[in-house]
């Protein structure tokens, strides 16, 4: 049964990633899961939930945090130089911090879809559970024949 739930949460985590690839966002990598008796639990970047909900209006985002988002999108450094010349990668994660701080990300505003989370859970827990009713129909059957 541990083997299933910890294929399940493999599923989840790959979803998570496909629809974000589909979505052209970046995501953590570094997903962990915990299994056991009682429970499972995925373990993630403290940032995925803004790739879920977005980040709602009213405190800036760490300018470190911003600067390291540019220089990962080096395009969004190119396009912002088309406009101003000069401009560096710690400027620019200032002025996207800003904007969030004031107006929210582009996810929250609903200008850009963030990651289905629910749906790819819903999806996966509706094949595990086909998975489980297949087994224990065989297992059913297998008792019976054995009477």
């Amino acid at each position: 049964m541990l083997k299933a739930i910890q294929q399940l949460l493999d599923n989840i985590i790959a979803g998570w990633k496909k629809d974000a690839e589909n979505k052209q966002q970046k995501i953590p990598q570094d997903f962990r899961t915990e299994i056991t008796n009682k429970f499972a639990r995925i373990w993630g970047a403290s940032w995925f939930k803004f790739l879920v909900f977005g980040r709602p209006p009213g405190k800036q985002p760490p300018p470190t945090a911003m600067t390291e988002f540019v220089k990962k999108n080096p395009n969004i450094l190119v396009d912002a130089r088309k406009m101003f010349k000069k401009i560096t990668e710690q400027s620019l994660g200032y002025l996207i911090g800003r904007k969030i701080g004031a107006k929210g990300s582009r996810i929250f505003r609903g200008e850009k879809p963030g990651i289905d989370y629910e749906g790819v859970i819903k999806i996966n827990l509706k094949e595990m559970y086909g998975e489980l009713a297949k087994a224990y129909t065989l297992e059913v059957v297998n008792k019976l024949k054995l009477k």
